[in-house]
C-alpha cells in the first residue's frame, strides 16, 4: 500500500540480488536471528542458515507465517529483543586497523622437493620483510599478510609471483583493502580478510594476482597497471595486476 506496483517490483528485485553470505562469518557482534516458522516469503531454513554462519548467533523460531513484524504478534518479537539485549555482556572491542590484505596460495607445477619448498618459504619471508608486510599466516596453502600501503602489497605480491615461478611453483593471490580486527596474538579477522579469501576461492583456477577495485583506486598514480578481470558476486570489481616482466 505504500508503493506503486513498479516500485514494489524494483524493491523485490533489489532484495533478491543482495547476497551477504560471504561476510556472515565476519560478523563479530552479538546477534539475534528471529524467524517465523511458517514464513511464506523467506523459508525458516534460510534464517537457520544465517544464524549458523554468524559466530555465536542466537536463533529463535516464532509461530506465524509472515515476516513483517507488524503483520502478526509484535509483542513476541519485542519481548525476545528485550531479553536478548538485557543478556548481552559488554566485551572489550577488538583493535580495528585499516590494512591491505594479501591472501595467497602456492602449488608446485611439477616435482616438489624439500629444498625447493624451503627456498620458497625463505623467499616468502624475505619479500614480506623487504616490503614491510606482516605475516599473519605463512604456509604454502594459505599466506595471509597485511600491509600499511596498498602499493607495497601489490609489489610484494608481484615479487612473490616471480620468486615462485623461478622455483617451479604456481601462485595465485588476492588483494583487498579495508578494516580488519587485530585479535589475540598475530591473528587478523574481519570483512576485509573475508573478501580477500572469497576472491581467492572464487577465482581458484586463475593464477596471478587479482585485486579488488578498492586496491586499484588506492594505488592510482603509482604506475601499477591493471586489467579488468570480472567481478566478485556483483559487489566488487576485480582487476588483474600486471605480471612479472619477462
Amino acid at each position: 500500500m505504500g508503493a506503486s506496483p513498479a516500485a514494489a517490483v524494483a524493491l523485490t528485485r533489489m532484495n533478491a540480488e543482495i547476497d551477504v553470505r560471504h561476510v556472515l562469518k565476519a560478523v563479530r557482534v552479538p546477534t539475534l536471528v528471529l524467524h517465523r516458522t511458517g514464513d511464506k516469503t523467506l523459508l525458516v531454513q534460510e534464517g537457520r542458515y544465517v544464524a549458523e554462519q554468524i559466530p555465536g548467533a542466537r536463533f529463535i523460531e516464532l509461530p506465524g507465517n509472515d515476516y513483517l513484524p507488524f503483520a502478526s504478534n509484535q509483542h513476541e518479537i519485542l519481548d525476545e529483543m528485550e531479553d536478548f539485549v538485557a543478556s548481552v555482556s559488554h566485551a572489550r572491542d577488538p583493535e580495528r586497523v585499516l590494512a591491505t590484505i594479501l591472501y595467497a596460495a602456492f602449488a608446485p607445477a611439477g616435482a616438489e622437493g624439500a629444498s625447493t619448498q624451503a627456498a620458497l618459504e625463505e623467499g616468502m619471508r624475505q619479500e614480506l620483510e623487504w616490503f614491510r608486510g606482516a605475516a599473519r599466516r605463512a604456509t604454502l596453502e594459505h599466506l595471509i599478510a597485511t600491509f600499511h600501503g596498498p602499493a607495497r602489497a601489490v609489489r610484494c605480491a608481484s615479487a612473490l609471483l616471480r620468486h615462485a615461478a623461478r622455483l617451479g611453483y604456481r601462485m595465485r593471490a588476492a588483494l583487498h583493502a579495508g578494516e580488519c580486527d587485530q585479535l589475540d596474538g598475530n591473528v587478523v579477522d574481519g570483512a576485509a580478510v573475508e573478501v580477500a579469501g572469497s576472491i581467492l576461492r572464487q577465482r581458484s583456477t586463475d593464477g596471478g594476482i587479482l585485486a579488488s577495485n578498492t586496491v586499484r583506486n588506492l594505488v592510482a598514480g603509482s604506475g601499477i597497471q591493471f586489467e579488468e578481470a570480472g567481478a566478485l558476486q556483483m559487489e566488487w570489481k576485480l582487476y588483474r595486476a600486471a605480471g612479472p616482466r619477462r
